[in-house]
């Protein structure tokens, strides 16, 4: 019978052993069965929000104007670059260029409409990240 298989939070520690954290129990599959089969697409595709959370500037699902942060917050490039210095207000982390959705896609997998438009207090962000 043996060990049921562990799903990990984390990668595998040297030498193969899972980390401490451990979320479920991993059930076994069919082999016909795949991961697209398993999970809900939708749920893990990006939001492509369609505007910037500082100045409400239009980000068209096509932009290459956009940039997100791990937590998927949205701004445009001019906001990260000239007001946020690199660094999400939201989580403190780094900002990547958002991807484009293929135009043909997007009947499938709309973009989001949600917008979230809350300006950053600029001096608190930038005192906050000149202590870091």
């Amino acid at each position: 019978m043996g060990f049921p298989k562990l799903r990990s939070c984390q990668a595998r520690l040297p030498g193969g052993r899972l980390s401490a954290l451990t979320s479920s129990l991993i059930k076994p599959r069919k082999k016909a069965q795949t991961n697209a089969s398993i999970l809900n697409t939708k749920e893990l595709m990006l939001e492509i929000r369609p505007s910037c959370e500082h100045c409400n500037k239009e980000l068209p699902f096509n932009t290459t104007d956009a940039m997100i942060c791990t937590f998927e917050c949205t701004f445009c490039r001019d906001c990260v670059e000239n007001i946020l210095q690199h660094i999400c207000p939201n989580c403190g982390g780094n900002f990547v260029s958002r991807p484009i959705r293929p135009k043909d896609l997007l009947e499938k997998y709309p973009v989001s409409n949600k917008r979230i438009y809350k300006p950053v207090d600029v001096e608190t962000h930038l005192q906050r990240i000149n202590n870091v």
